[in-house]
């Protein structure tokens, strides 16, 4: 709500009566969220809206909508699938007689290797404005969203929303270490093995990403992908989960890695608890999703279990707190999974936030020295402990979980990683 907003009131001043106004949503979710009467309609009351998604009417609509003599801004909303932003493009630029601005929600999303063909297209004549709390992806889209939208004009860190503007509640930050087991190490070690192989045989050049050299052969990719599985549904984590599950909060968010995982984290902690435990999938019919959302508002549910679709903007009501069972790879997952907990809610008390770190060996272990650690090993704990420093560095306990984080850091230095 607060970047809809802010970005809506910025408009007012940038547009006249006659002006298209585009705005680009990531998620049919937040295409809905846009119209919703609190958003534009509360800026823009006399505007008309037209929803660009799902059955091909709306080709039709628009079209009337800008042909027709307005007396109030004439507001486009689309979702960012490449074709239905092509042909909305294609038909706000024959418009020539009236003046554009471009609203991009979650704009990292635009700079994708097809999308970032398409939007700087659209000649938004009026205001360029740009949303996202995790604005560059470090890849050729970054160039793309900045060559149209500019430079960064406005940024608010986390520390300055909680401290200085009291607009997002302060949130504590709980580690709870987990190692694999001994046959998911070995697995992980195995996926490792093939996947240095596979990479040495594909790189183009010494240096090259792993993730840019695993785009382009699909067996390398999946071999990272089932890796990567291994350590976001640690067993080990289960019992972690399942010991949280009451004392986590009121409303609590569980972010599991797919649909059959959150299955089986709902199966190991529905058992030991009282509360009503729901699961939140982005495939789920909008009402049903609204249905839950407003539920789980009410405190008629306690927990909800997702993936990722709770990720990315979908504004949580009232949420105060998440336990990451499944970790988040990238830092703008992790930046925008943290986001969810950190709103304005109800109380003064702090929001929570559980989050693990896999371990490949026991923790004991690894400070003394004796956990035979392999180079993959060693990069995942640093992989791990680089997500630990973002989540702990605006952490009312962030002093508590200092000393903890730099023993590990420490203990890491005594093993070649070569």
């Amino acid at each position: 709500t607060g970047k809809t907003w802010s970005s809506l009131l910025m408009i007012q001043h940038a547009v006249e009566d006659s002006d298209i106004i585009v705005i680009f949503a990531p998620t049919k979710d937040l295409v809905d969220q846009w119209i919703d009467d609190d958003n534009i309609s509360r800026f823009f009351p006399k505007s008309s809206i037209v929803r660009c998604l799902g059955d091909a009417n709306w080709r039709e609509r628009l079209q009337n909508y800008l042909f027709t003599e307005r007396s109030a801004p004439l507001f486009v909303v689309s979702t960012m699938h490449p074709t239905t932003m092509e042909d909305v493009i294609e038909r706000v630029n024959s418009a020539n007689k009236s003046r554009v601005a471009v609203i991009a929600d979650e704009v990292h999303n635009l700079g994708s290797s097809l999308r970032r063909t398409i939007f700087p297209s659209l000649e938004a004549d009026s205001a360029r404005v740009a949303l996202s709390a995790t604005p560059f992806r470090d890849d050729p889209g970054d160039e793309a969203i900045t060559e149209y939208f500019g430079d960064t004009i406005h940024e608010i860190s986390i520390k300055d929303a909680i401290e200085k503007y009291g607009v997002l509640s302060e949130y504590e930050y709980h580690i709870h270490p987990v190692v694999l087991s001994d046959s998911e190490r070995k697995r992980f070690r195995d996926h490792s093995t093939e996947i240095s192989n596979l990479y040495n045989t594909y790189k183009s050049y010494e240096g090259q990403s792993l993730i840019e050299v695993s785009d382009r052969n699909p067996d390398l990719k999946v071999e990272v992908m089932n890796r990567a599985r291994i350590v976001k549904e640690c067993s080990a984590k289960l019992d972690v989960t399942r010991s949280l599950i009451d004392k986590a909060g009121t409303r609590t968010l569980v972010y599991c890695n797919t649909e059959e995982h959150t299955e089986q984290v709902v199966g190991e902690v529905d058992d030991h608890t009282i509360k009503t435990v729901s699961i939140f999938l982005g495939r789920l019919p909008s009402s049903e999703k609204e249905n839950l959302l407003t539920h789980f508002e009410g405190g008629k549910i306690d927990v909800l279990v997702s993936i990722d679709c709770l990720t990315e903007g979908i504004d949580v009501p009232n949420c105060d707190s998440a336990i990451l069972v499944t970790s988040s790879t990238t830092e703008r997952e992790t930046v925008q999974r943290r986001g969810r907990i950190l709103r304005e809610g109800e109380t003064d008390e702090p929001a929570h936030l559980y989050d693990f770190v896999t371990l490949p060996a026991d923790l004991k272990k690894i400070k003394a020295g004796e956990a035979d650690l392999v180079p993959a090993e060693i990069s995942l704990i640093e992989r791990e402990l680089q997500r630990l420093d973002i989540m702990n560095a605006d952490a009312a306990n962030k002093i508590e979980n200092d000393p903890r984080i730099l023993r590990l850091t420490r203990a890491i230095t005594q093993y070649d990683p070569r």
